[in-house]
């Protein structure tokens, strides 16, 4: 059932990839300036003990545009000391002059994680330590219908297997139950308007917008029925030093059947971090 819902994901795909194809091709024939920025990573977590490995971004744009937007394309994978793994790439692509953005988020890992249960008033003693495998897959594209105003489609698909449950004693057999495997899969509608130039290094006075609304069910392959809105605002501003100050606001909205990890989550790349 599981490859079936995947097969029809990536013909889905692929079929939407086709449709931007004629426009694609002018990043083909543009002569570009690429710049391929590889970084190690290496760590240490409680949950994976000592982790090392690589990712890699190449960043295009017209050799002749100063003012075009770059495209990223980005790869990434570590192993760690507990034989868990992640694997992911993702991409925001564009032409010179900004007719369509396709971007991408795609990963699949082995990992495990601490969880403490659904909410904000959780006991540390709800403590568990799980593994799973997780694919996941988060793609977008979207038309110009203005300067810097995009119009667009969404895809989302996680699917959790291979759960390894730890025993649970009687006072959180309750946090255990929150654990689900299955698929989840949606497709919806999104508006971004972005000015941004250089997605790595953002510019003073630039700023972004975005909002997008999808719906899981089983129409889209998925095991769980529910709507999704997320909102995304950031802007730069010049400051003191010949420096930037960024700011960002972002919200979540879930419906009450969002499995766990489709809750929204305090933290990560994106949020709750200083680079």
């Amino acid at each position: 059932m599981e490859l079936q819902i995947l097969k029809r994901f990536f013909l889905g795909l692929f079929s939407l990839f086709l449709i931007f194809s004629a426009q694609a091709q002018e990043i083909k024939r543009k002569k570009l300036k690429k710049t391929l920025l590889p970084v190690p990573t290496i760590g240490s977590s409680p949950e994976t003990g000592f982790y090392a490995g690589a990712v890699a971004t190449l960043d295009m744009v017209p050799a002749d545009d100063s003012t075009a937007r770059h495209s990223l394309i980005s790869a990434e994978a570590f192993y760690t000391e507990r034989k868990q793994f992640i694997a992911s790439a993702s991409w925001d692509i564009t032409n010179s002059n900004r007719d369509f953005i396709l971007f991408g988020e795609n990963s699949w890992m082995k990992f495990s994680e601490f969880f403490w249960g659904i909410g904000g008033n959780t006991a540390e003693e709800n403590e568990l330590l799980y593994g799973t495998y997780r694919l996941e897959l988060e793609n977008g594209f979207y038309k110009r219908i203005g300067e810097n105003k995009f119009l667009g489609l969404d895809q989302q698909l996680q699917s959790i297997y291979s759960l390894q449950l730890p025993e649970a004693s009687e006072k959180n057999q309750s946090t255990l139950k929150q654990i689900t495997s299955g698929i989840t899969s949606g497709f919806g509608l999104g508006y971004i308007f972005d000015s941004r130039t250089t997605l790595l290094n953002p510019k003073p006075g630039e700023s972004m917008f975005m909002v997008h609304g999808l719906y899981f069910g089983k129409v889209f392959g998925s095991d769980f029925e529910f709507p999704h809105v997320h909102a995304d605002a950031r802007i730069y501003l010049p400051f003191r030093w010949k420096s930037i100050l960024a700011l960002q606001a972002t919200t979540e909205l879930f419906g009450k059947n969002a499995p766990y990890l489709m809750n929204a989550q305090l933290g990560g790349s994106m949020m709750m971090r200083g680079f």
